[in-house]
């Protein structure tokens, strides 16, 4: 019996023994990965954190600041969750002296491309008193601090606004060997020959090859007296422009679902979206239009989940300037793990294999298990997110990579290789 007995516990301990060295082991192969020459003359940050122990598995330079680019987006989600209702404000109106007052919200819906939502036209053309568009309550500018001045012209760099109509860009799609344009009335102000930039830099006045079948989209300059214009004749009534705010109680106009919104912005990278959402929040917060102030609200309420402050300038992540850390990140996505819905918030995500800007990551084995943000540009690419493991576990990790001269290719293929390592681990 005793002979029995010493050999279950020399058993127990032996496969005891085992597990707390694999436990150990793990850690050290990821710390092991970092140390390959792939990564020597380059800036890297890796965060893996589980959020069912609420232990940090293992971090390396989580602590650091790197340029997210588009992870910034993770933290703008973060905002509009936190201030948004489950229909995003298209219109504020306020009906005063048979007189209608409007004010734009940010809402970037109306006669957007993809949304094409059309709610607030249908409202104004039911109007049979006088409309004021107000714009005095705007006070934001139409790049972020940092963007990219030769960008003005690119499809991803629309500016900011209160009202934006037709998402801010002018939209060219070859159907049939007919052009088909939006807004119509820049129809004139087009010219069909090669240059380096798609429009003039301080004019609304384009130029480029027809495109042959993708619809070509190319900013133009925003005004008051241009969205006043484009409204005006969407409605097909006069619009008269004041700066001024009328006092009172407004109602509210609903339009697009946000998840509808959130969801463009996360999976499609959408810089526009994300900017118009700092907006939104800023317009529940607040009786103006200042994405500043939307970003303070989130840093001061949610300190907690960014320690050491983070420099946030913008939205989409488009600025250089924008530093946050992978602690930060994870810190973020797991706060946003806890307080929304599991399969709501992996809808908003991209999931490798399948669809956004991670629809060529990896390949897709039956369920996704990288649901995740990416942020790139220039010498920057980053992969923040959660991951499905094969013993049904979700970790949360931030893998950051700035300053390196080889491929982006190169990259993702470093950071999907430990992600399935990971994945087939845990």
């Amino acid at each position: 019996m005793n002979r029995l007995f010493w050999i279950a516990l020399s058993v127990f301990l032996l496969f005891n023994s085992c597990a707390s060295t694999n436990r150990i082991a793990k850690p050290r192969q990821i710390e092991k990965f970092f140390s390959q020459p792939f990564y020597k003359n380059q800036f890297t940050g890796f965060k893996l954190f589980d959020p069912q122990t609420k232990k940090t598995i293992k971090g390396i330079h989580a602590n650091k600041y790197f340029i997210p680019a588009s992870n910034a987006k993770i933290v703008t989600l973060l905002s509009a969750l936190k201030t948004l209702n489950d229909s995003v404000v298209g219109l504020k109106y306020l009906k005063q002296n048979d007189t209608l007052y409007i004010k734009g919200t940010g809402d970037p819906s109306l006669l957007h491309p993809y949304f094409k939502d059309s709610t607030v036209i249908h409202f104004l053309k039911n109007v049979s008193m006088p409309i004021v568009l107000q714009t005095g309550h705007y006070d934001d500018q139409p790049y972020g601090p940092g963007w990219a001045w030769e960008d003005f012209d690119t499809y991803f760099s629309p500016e900011k606004s209160a009202l934006p109509i037709y998402g801010n860009v002018l939209s060219i799609h070859n159907e049939n060997d007919s052009l088909k344009i939006a807004p119509k009335s820049f129809k004139d102000a087009i010219s069909f020959e090669k240059t380096r930039f798609k429009r003039e830099r301080l004019k609304n006045s384009f130029s480029f090859v027809k495109p042959t079948q993708d619809t070509l989209q190319i900013p133009f300059i925003t005004s008051d007296s241009l969205t006043s214009r484009l409204l005006s004749n969407a409605i097909e009534k006069e619009i008269i422009l004041q700066d001024s705010i009328k006092t009172g109680i407004y109602r509210k106009l609903f339009t697009v679902k946000t998840d509808s919104l959130l969801a463009r912005m996360m999976i499609e990278s959408d810089n526009f979206i994300a900017e118009q959402l700092l907006l939104l929040s800023s317009d529940a917060l607040t009786d103006s239009l200042n994405s500043g102030k939307a970003r303070k609200h989130i840093l001061e309420t949610h300190s907690q989940l960014f320690g050491k402050v983070p420099r946030w300038v913008d939205g989409s992540g488009l600025s250089r300037y924008n530093l946050m850390s992978p602690d930060q990140l994870v810190n973020v996505l797991n706060e946003l793990y806890n307080v929304v819905d599991r399969n709501r918030l992996f809808a908003l995500f991209p999931k490798a294999g399948i669809n956004g800007t991670l629809k060529t990551y990896g390949q897709a084995e039956g369920d996704p298990f990288i649901i995740a943000k990416s942020g790139s540009f220039g010498n920057t690419y980053n992969l923040s997110g959660y991951l499905k493991t094969k013993s049904g576990k979700v970790l949360i990790f931030s893998f950051m990579n700035n300053h390196y001269q080889q491929p982006s290719s190169s990259i993702k293929n470093k950071i999907y290789e430990l992600l399935k390592a990971i994945r087939n681990e845990y």
